[in-house]
């Protein structure tokens, strides 16, 4: 079976959140340019509008992740390996 990569699930499924967070990651950064070529404002505004988009949709791909450890510790704490 082949490894996951950067866009993938564990599943193997294509996250088309990390997906969509590259594109705004990479529009973001062309919007800074402009805005540091040109001095429109617009620009900024827009680029920062971005980055936030793109930070929600890293933080549900996390938010994702956190949930599947969340449930792997449980699975432990119920089969006894916390032990103390």
């Amino acid at each position: 079976m082949k490894k996951p990569n950067a866009f993938q699930e564990n599943s193997g499924a294509t996250s088309m959140r990390r997906v969509l967070a590259l594109g705004c990651f990479v529009e973001q950064a062309y919007l800074y340019y402009e805005c540091a070529r040109t001095g429109a404002m617009s620009a900024l505004y827009a680029g920062m509008a971005c980055e936030v988009g793109m930070l929600i949709l890293l933080f549900f791909t996390t938010w994702e992740d956190l949930k599947g450890l969340v449930e792997a510790v449980k699975s432990l704490k119920g089969r006894g390996g916390d032990q103390e």
